[in-house]
């Protein structure tokens, strides 16, 4: 499908076509490239948002109109809300090696439930392709050419990464655009501010999360438990903005000594993640794409 006008001027639905998509030589992307494909995909957005934060509204009503396809408010759970018999269904303790060494906060719940409840509308709604960003995220120039790339080469149980921090992944490269590249790093990254899911990683996520033991991002790391290996679009073209919306949302303050011993805990436990993610990448076989098929 073919649009005259790529740019954020308005918001409309989109469809996205199954086949091999090909480039001519390096020429810059935008987002009315051409998908050469055979069957028409269903594509929208969620946009995830604490109604309670006001500060982000006005941010939130202004991303929706920036997206260009069909994008809806999806209200985030919060996590000040839930009870002690919801908390203890959700989340547990050690269920995974290597355990996670804090115990999450009721806003770490909210978000992981939050990105559940958008997996859910996904499968619910029998959605191929949906765009999924937080409310305290900005757009950049780069991310038209971004999204134009990860449509391109998206595949049916694929989970693609919008990084808010660039060169923190490496990986396998999927695909290249000029400075845009699409890959699949050997570890994945942390931060949940925007990502494409299809209905096929939402089916097999949800499976997956019926109780967890860390944090969203913290927990998708984990390719080797969940069945679905994130790839990344890098330069993204997204940054956070949370500080100009009064706050995250997830920060706390913690004593001292707590914040000494995270310190120390941190680097460890990610060293050890990183450790099984090689361990786990050397024993599969890597991922498909549409473009190889």
């Amino acid at each position: 499908m073919e649009q005259d006008n790529p740019g954020p001027a308005s918001k409309r639905a989109i469809t996205t076509r199954r086949a091999p998509y090909s480039y001519c030589g390096e020429a810059p992307l935008s987002f009315s490239s051409q998908f050469r494909r055979e069957d028409n995909l269903s594509t929208m957005g969620f946009l995830i948002h604490l109604l309670r934060v006001k500060q982000r509204q006005q941010h939130a009503e202004r991303l929706l109109k920036l997206l260009p396809f069909s994008t809806s408010i999806l209200p985030a759970v919060d996590g000040r809300l839930l009870s002690k018999r919801e908390r203890r269904g959700f989340y547990q303790r050690q269920l995974h090696q290597p355990f996670y060494p804090f115990e999450l906060t009721n806003a770490e719940i909210g978000c992981f439930l939050s990105h559940r409840k958008a997996w859910q509308a996904i499968v619910d709604q029998n959605i191929d392709i949906a765009f999924v960003i937080e409310d305290d995220i900005e757009l950049d120039d780069s991310f038209y050419r971004s999204l134009a790339l990860a449509f391109a080469y998206i595949g049916p149980d694929d989970f693609i990464r919008f990084p808010m921090r660039r060169g923190r992944e490496s990986g396998r490269q999927i695909a290249k655009v000029g400075e845009i590249t699409l890959i699949e790093p050997a570890c994945p990254g942390l931060g949940m501010g925007a990502q494409l899911v299809t209905r096929g990683a939402a089916i097999k996520l949800l499976k997956a999360t019926e109780q967890v033991d860390r944090p969203v991002d913290v927990f998708l790391q984990m390719f080797w438990v969940t069945g679905v290996i994130p790839k990344s679009v890098t330069p993204a073209g997204i940054h956070e903005i949370s500080g100009s919306l009064g706050g995250s949302t997830l920060r706390q303050r913690r004593p001292l000594l707590q914040k000494c011993m995270h310190e120390i805990l941190r680097p460890l436990y990610r060293s050890r993640i990183k450790r099984l993610a090689r361990l786990a990448g050397r024993r599969r076989i890597p991922s498909s794409n549409v473009a190889a098929r």
